[in-house]
């Protein structure tokens, strides 16, 4: 019986080594074969694609290109064209530039912002319809703030509007 035993160990003990060395010999090269066959198919679907992909990104350059040939900005400076937009939608409106500053250039990670401060002078409606106007623009950027200042002229005994308006873009 013991012996019974013994015999029953030894088979069992046979199993399990041929069980790894088949395992190490077959099915561990197939299971490897099978993960690269998966990752060849990824990358063949990936490169199916390209073609789709690229004539998208061509689609959408010329979007853009139409996009930035519509701000007419006639080759000139940001700066130039944003004060020749504030003397058109000024005019009328009784709103004055009172203070027009060079761009402040920043650094904000790869990218650089300029930054336009200027100053006008009149009434609320007619200052808040200029500032509507050139945030609505093209290829001005985007109002960051506004500081409105009543300010008292002891002189003619009037009370002026001035908001100071910070203006940013980035190139």
């Amino acid at each position: 019986m013991e012996r019974l035993n013994r015999k029953n160990q030894l088979l069992l003990a046979g199993v399990v080594f041929f069980g790894l060395l088949s395992y190490q010999l077959a099915i561990k090269k197939t299971k490897d074969q099978y993960f690269e066959y998966s990752k060849a198919r990824k990358e063949q679907a990936t490169v199916n694609q390209l073609p789709f992909r690229l004539n998208a990104l061509k689609a959408k350059e010329r979007e853009l290109d139409e996009i930035l040939g519509s701000m007419n900005l006639n080759g000139g400076s940001q700066q130039s064209e944003l004060l020749k937009l504030l003397n058109q939608e000024i005019e009328g409106t009784g709103v004055r530039i009172k203070e027009f500053l060079s761009p402040h250039r920043s650094k904000v990670g790869e990218e650089v912002m300029n930054t336009y401060r200027f100053t006008l002078k009149g009434d609320f409606v007619g200052i808040l319809k200029v500032i509507n106007t050139i945030e609505n623009s093209k290829g001005f950027g985007a109002v960051t703030h506004i500081d409105y200042q009543k300010k008292r002229n002891y002189r003619s005994g009037r009370t002026d509007l001035f908001a100071t308006v910070l203006l940013s873009q980035f190139e």
